[in-house]
């Protein structure tokens, strides 16, 4: 069964967070999805992570 999880960002900035809910989907066996706007968000968020 899948699972699904979600997270009200408060202090930390969006690359911050992201990065590390996705390292902690990544060593825990699971895969992830990130959905963004536009070709240029997504070279931004690759350079980035």
């Amino acid at each position: 069964m899948s699972q699904v999880f979600f997270y009200q960002l408060e202090r930390q900035p969006l690359l911050a967070v992201l990065a590390k809910l996705l390292q902690v989907t990544l060593d825990r066996g699971g895969k992830a999805v990130v959905q963004v706007g536009s070709p240029e968000r997504v070279a931004a968020l690759d350079a980035q992570l």
